[in-house]
């Protein structure tokens, strides 16, 4: 039987020897994890950038990398962003339903990355707005030109698979970024907003590339423009009635009157805000939140005044609108969420002269 004595066989090591590999331990350690590191960074790059190819990033992790970019940016370092606005975005929701909603934000993305520079991405930044991130050094006029390509493609009509032909109003604002602004982030994407706005101002189908001067002409018709766009998310819209007589004292109807309920600048009449609502590119939520509202409080008088079988409710149609493709079927759209007799609402129309207009007046009709 043998015995051994293991620590008669142990090895001594010096201190300058422990110390040694005690360092190489350490840069071994650090290397792996420096690697580690980097390959998380770079997977993490990639499934961002899949993720904005397909449209599937938030709005908050596309911030994130802009935010990420311009941090650690050089004098080298350009780029852009557009926003897209999809005027009529929330209607096609209604109309179209999520699914066909979806496969027509998928063609238009798809129509985008056909026209836009190499490594271009896009992602469905909200509901009815597109983000684009554009990683090319684009002097102003290349911008324009390159947004113009966009607003094209974006407003051909696309045919969905339930052979549905959709065409989408959009405008689009644009802005490139250069180290020597010196924006921050957070005025970066606050500029990039405000050139949409300034494209939305002019109508639909147009694109801004945002520069200097815009920051100096916010007059007072600018102001009322982002009230009312405020105004519009807050429900501050609603309507009045002025009766219709016949003769001195017998109601035939009521006529609805658009008013703005403002905390700082009172009740306002339709003159004062109308032309800022039609160009800010809240008229038709607008519109389909009065229409709702006329329905419903219709419905609550002939529920109190049930002998009142002639009394109509009148709403005024905006020009604009009464000549725009869907107008008689949104408000048809809304009509079916009530229970009212149609021939207890009047639809007022002016002259008009597009063939749009007589379209949705036949429609009405027969609705």
């Amino acid at each position: 039987m043998y015995n051994f004595n293991l620590l008669e066989n142990q090895t001594e090591v010096s201190p300058g020897v422990a110390l040694l590999l005690t360092v190489l331990f350490i840069l071994i350690a650090g290397t792996a994890i420096f690697f580690l590191y980097r390959g998380i960074r770079r997977e993490r790059n990639r499934y961002i950038a899949d993720k904005l190819k397909i449209g599937q990033l938030s709005k908050d992790a596309f911030d994130d990398m802009i935010k990420r970019r311009i941090k650690v940016a050089k004098k080298n370092t350009h780029f852009s962003v557009m926003f897209i606005k999809i005027l009529n975005g929330k209607d096609l929701v209604l109309s179209l339903g999520a699914k066909q909603y979806d496969a027509f934000i998928i063609t238009l993305t798809d129509r985008l990355y056909a026209v836009l520079p190499k490594n271009s991405k896009v992602c469905e930044y909200e509901e009815d707005v597109l983000a684009v991130f554009i990683d090319e050094n684009l002097d102003e006029k290349s911008l324009s030109d390159v947004s113009n390509f966009c607003v094209m493609e974006c407003i051909k009509p696309i045919t969905l698979v339930t052979k549905v032909k959709v065409t989408a109003e959009i405008d689009l604002g644009a802005i490139a970024y250069e180290n020597s602004s010196g924006f921050s982030a957070e005025t970066f994407l606050l500029n990039a907003e405000r050139a949409l706005d300034n494209a939305v101002k002019g109508g639909s189908n147009r694109f801004s590339v945002y520069s200097p001067e815009m920051d100096y002409n916010e007059d007072e018709a600018y102001q009322l423009y982002r009230r009312i766009k405020t105004a519009a998310a807050k429900n501050e819209f609603t309507l009045y009635y002025e009766p219709i007589y016949a003769g001195l004292k017998t109601i035939i109807g009521y006529e609805s009157l658009p008013r703005w309920e403002n905390a700082d600048l009172g009740v306002l009449k339709e003159e004062k805000f109308l032309p800022a609502l039609m160009q800010s590119g809240e008229d038709k939520k607008v519109t389909a939140a009065l229409f709702g509202k006329l329905l419903s409080d219709a419905e609550e008088y002939f529920a109190r005044h049930t002998e009142e079988n002639d009394v109509t409710f009148s709403f005024n149609a905006v020009k604009k609108q009464i000549s725009s493709v869907g107008y008689a079927d949104d408000l048809y759209r809304i009509s079916k969420k009530h229970k009212i007799d149609p021939q207890r609402i009047c639809i007022e129309i002016g002259d008009y002269r597009e063939p749009a207009t007589l379209d949705n007046i036949k429609k009405l009709q027969n609705y």
